[in-house]
């Protein structure tokens, strides 16, 4: 019993001992941080001092539109104004001090980091050319600038939303190049719509790149830059449009509407090909300059058994299957060369209309 009386006794005494000690150097108490926003590093110290708190700098030597005019000044600080710490706790201070001459290169105002998730500029969909090289006029490049961010692009006075469209010769000399831009803010997810028709692909029979590009100055903070920027090389695209099949008679006409949607024109014969049901049917060439845009192929009635229906019908456009006129010239897109549908015999569906 007396044996239990001392250990109680003791860790009691032990209890008050611990307890006097941390009263007597202040652990226990808690500050206040205060706002050393705009202060110089001295009159931060000496004010944390005040409190009990301890002073450590660092300093901001990089260029920062957003302190400019604070130089020697505290613009940052860790912990943040009002968290509470025990005394004898450190705050750092971040002093502004830029490199000297520095701010000679801040030249063109831009938009606060706070701003960048809302902006990220690309352009939509790339771009397309409108127009019909068959009829010897010039494509209009038509491209949409996007801002994908989820607000509005707030643009700083003196600072435009710019764009830039680059051409560049085989030979990788440039051969034109022009910047334009609006004053219009762009929200997030809307679209500007740019119609470059003075873009000079007058002499389209050569072959070169397009290249736009967004924001082509830098001036604008974004979540990505590495959308900024689309390039295409200009050449002929054949494209296949629509198919059909006219009755004409002892035989059927498959008919067939193509175009050159590219930005030249094919620089020599080309080959097409037509298959039905999986079979090599037909095959020659065409001169892109003076033809219409329209392929035909007859088909005897008698060459089909009487409970043909349908045929499956599969035109290819540059696919190199006549022999020695087969050349298989470049292209944008290869994609949009072969158009292949299931057609339905007129006679023998008099339900169906006809073209």
């Amino acid at each position: 019993m007396r044996k239990k009386f001392f250990i109680a006794l003791s860790i009691a005494l032990f209890v008050q001992i611990i307890a006097g000690l941390q009263a007597e150097s202040g652990q226990t108490a808690t500050v206040t941080v205060p706002d050393l926003s705009w202060k110089t590093y001295e009159a931060a110290a000496a004010e944390l001092a005040n409190v009990g708190l301890a002073c450590e700098k660092s300093v901001i030597t990089a260029i920062q539109s957003a302190y400019l005019g604070k130089d020697g000044k505290v613009v940052r600080q860790s912990p943040r104004a009002g968290a509470k710490l025990t005394k004898g706790s450190k705050v750092i201070v971040y002093v502004y001090a830029p490199a000297s001459g520095a701010h000679g290169k801040v030249i063109q105002p831009r938009i606060p980091s706070s701003a960048v998730s809302y902006v990220d500029l690309t352009w939509d969909d790339q771009f397309f050319f409108n127009g019909a090289l068959s009829d010897g006029t010039a494509p209009t490049v038509i491209a949409k600038i996007i801002n994908k961010g989820k607000g509005v692009l707030p643009l700083p006075e003196g600072v435009k939303l710019e764009w830039q469209v680059i051409l560049t010769g085989e030979d990788g000399k440039e051969l034109y190049r022009k910047t334009e831009g609006t004053d219009t803010p762009l929200k997030g997810g809307e679209s500007w719509t740019i119609n470059f028709a003075l873009i000079p692909l007058s002499a389209y029979n050569a072959t070169y790149e397009i290249e736009l590009v967004a924001d082509p100055g830098n001036r604008i903070d974004e979540a990505d830059k590495s959308n900024n920027r689309v390039k295409k090389r200009c050449l002929p695209d054949l494209k296949v449009t629509e198919m059909w099949i006219e009755d004409a008679g002892h035989y059927y006409k498959v008919c067939a509407d193509f175009n050159n949607v590219g930005t030249r024109h094919m620089p020599g014969d080309f080959g097409y090909s037509w298959c039905v049901d999986g079979v090599l049917k037909f095959s020659n060439t065409l001169r892109e300059e003076g033809y219409r845009p329209k392929c035909t192929w007859p088909i005897a009635k008698s060459d089909l058994p009487a409970d043909k229906k349908s045929l499956l019908v599969k035109l290819h456009l540059n696919d190199g299957q006549n022999g020695m006129h087969g050349k298989i010239y470049p292209e944008m897109d290869f994609n949009n060369n072969i158009l292949e549908v299931e057609l339905k015999l007129p006679d023998r569906n008099p339900t169906v209309s006809q073209k």
